[in-house]
C-alpha cells in the first residue's frame, strides 16, 4: 500500500539515497555488503513422487 506512512518514508529515503549520494549512505553500503547481501538466491528440487502402484 504506497499510501501507508512507513511506505512513503522509506521510498523518500531511497529516493534522497539515489540523489544525493551522501558519503554516510555509501560508506555504510560498502561497509555493510559482506555482511548483509542485497540478494539471495536459492536452487531447490522437487522430490520424485512415488509411484502408488509400485508393490
Amino acid at each position: 500500500n504506497d499510501s501507508h506512512k512507513l511506505v512513503k518514508a522509506y521510498h523518500r529515503f531511497l529516493v534522497w539515497d539515489i540523489v544525493k549520494r551522501p558519503p554516510i549512505t555509501r560508506f555504510l553500503d560498502r561497509l555493510l555488503n559482506p555482511l548483509i547481501g542485497k540478494s539471495i538466491v536459492l536452487y531447490a528440487t522437487k522430490p520424485k513422487a512415488e509411484d502408488p502402484d509400485a508393490t
